[in-house]
């Protein structure tokens, strides 16, 4: 007998994001490749197993009027296939492509089988319904186990759904719809960066964070009694204000995890959250200053993570406090680690957001190793607009782990070699010239060489050289003859 559900919040959102930004803006999609071979019958009958264990990709959306729900059905099973491929670039190509085309109709995943000369994995789009990060990096753990032989046990998300079904009922929705909807009314929507709202294309822009450097923003970070993640956060938001010279007060984006027991973290399905985080800074303020109270912020806000986005909007167009939401750009770090010895894993952009900005602070396959994704709307900001950025925000990080004492204000925006170009080379303009002759003299040779090229420039208004002597000429010869 199929089982019926309604649609949790996080669903409804999701769901809702799809109405009018697309299906590309609401998938997950990566790849999981093991060292090693494997043969396709083996291969196949892994992804099986996640499918027939997981009850999430059991469901589908169903409407019924204006009512949607989820059912969940018989998995399908019978499109599981095992795509070869003879080099790493070939696979890139197809895997790059993967990701920009959208799920077959009616479909809310889909599973390949990868197989390579020296790898086997698997590549999955994963729509975000019935599924989020967490969940990519538990499949990936999961097929391990099933290639292994290992016995394992996937939890059900119909439970969970049933679970977050029940959650407006209890007594501690009300404290945490309160306290959202306090700071909706205090920190009014700023916009930081302008976007079209028919055009959600975006692009990625992605770089390494230098290991030495991480390594002082952790150090920095345990003298200073908080997370990597608070630092990493802090300074973003610093960053923001800098930048973008914008209000003193606004608020960022951040992704929360949203699972606290066991069953939550071992289940496959949705449950991340994105919440807003007030940002106040006071140029004056000391780095280590600003970084306790803005830590002390987002520890309040994790307390009522369960208080969905989609529902505080909700309660905001409800209240007419709100037409957007409150935030324009998502900050996170994701370090989630798959677990899986001499395994890599990939996540893809879509190209396809809400927001005009997206900064993901990443570390999937080693402890050591991160890198920033920048994932921007081409309306929004260029590519070299979003290198600037992280040219900054490394100079920014690298400035206040070392000296936390520093003002907001006075945290380095630029690398020194940077600011030798703007404020030395730039500015190195002095060329010889012959000192016996007069300015006028110096003036009128240059004239004679250049007749016809700029000399002064106002607005829409250009003087060439020779123009610009003539006028020199008339207003020496009227001075001359009125003594």
């Amino acid at each position: 007998m199929k089982q019926e559900l309604d649609l949790t919040i996080a669903q409804n959102a999701i769901l809702d994001l799809e109405t009018y930004a697309g299906s590309a803006a609401c998938v997950l999609c990566g790849s999981f490749l093991m060292r090693g071979t494997q043969t396709d019958a083996a291969i196949c009958a892994a992804l099986l197993q996640l499918i027939e264990k997981n009850d999430a990709f059991h469901i589908r959306i169903k409407r019924s009027g204006s009512r949607r729900f989820q059912a969940f059905d018989a998995p399908e099973t019978d499109e599981i296939a095992v795509r070869a491929f003879e080099n790493q670039a070939a696979f890139d190509a197809f895997a790059a492509d993967f990701a920009e085309r959208p799920l077959p109709e009616d479909r809310l995943f889909t599973l390949i089988g990868i197989r390579l000369p020296d790898r086997f994995g698997f590549l999955l789009k994963l729509h975000h319904v019935i599924g989020d990060a967490w969940s990519g990096a538990l499949l990936c753990r999961q097929f391990a186990s099933a290639i292994s032989g290992e016995a394992w046990r996937a939890p059900s998300f119909a439970s969970e759904i049933e679970k977050q079904l029940r959650y407006p009922l209890e007594a501690r929705y009300e404290a945490d719809r309160q306290f959202f909807l306090e700071r909706a009314a205090s920190d009014a929507f700023v916009s930081l960066f302008t976007k079209n709202e028919d055009d959600f294309r975006s692009d990625r822009f992605s770089a390494a964070v230098p290991s030495a450097l991480y390594t002082r923003i952790a150090q920095c970070a345990a003298k200073e009694n908080t997370s990597v993640f608070a630092f990493l956060f802090s300074a973003f938001a610093i960053l923001l204000k800098r930048m973008t010279g914008t209000h003193d007060r606004f608020q960022i984006g951040t992704t929360i995890l949203n699972r606290g027991d066991y069953e939550e973290k071992n289940t496959v399905g949705l449950f991340v959250n994105t919440v807003p985080v007030a940002v106040s800074v006071e140029p004056e303020n000391t780095f280590s200053a600003f970084l306790s109270a803005f830590s002390d912020r987002l520890i309040s806000t994790m307390r009522h993570q369960r208080f969905h986005y989609g529902a505080l909007l909700n309660q905001m167009h409800a209240s007419h406090t709100a037409a957007d939401g409150s935030f324009d750009v998502i900050f996170s770090f994701q370090n989630a680690s798959v677990g899986v010895e001499n395994s890599e894993t990939v996540w893809y952009p879509n190209r396809m957001q809400a927001e005009p900005l997206q900064v993901h602070f990443e570390s999937h396959n080693r402890v050591d190793a991160y890198t920033i994704h920048y994932d921007y709307r081409l309306t929004s900001l260029t590519k070299a607009q979003v290198a600037r950025l992280h040219e900054a925000f490394l100079c920014l990080l690298a400035d206040a782990a070392l000296t936390p004492e520093k003002t907001v204000g006075a945290l380095s925006l630029m690398t020194s070699e940077a600011r030798q170009r703007v404020t030395v080379d730039f500015n190195a303009t002095a060329v010889p010239y012959d000192k016996t002759k007069s300015i006028y003299a110096l003036f009128e040779a240059q004239a004679q060489a250049n007749p016809d090229r700029p000399a002064v420039r106002f607005k829409d208004q250009c003087l060439t050289y020779e123009a610009l002597l003539q006028q020199i000429d008339e207003a020496a010869d009227a001075l001359h003859q009125s003594g």
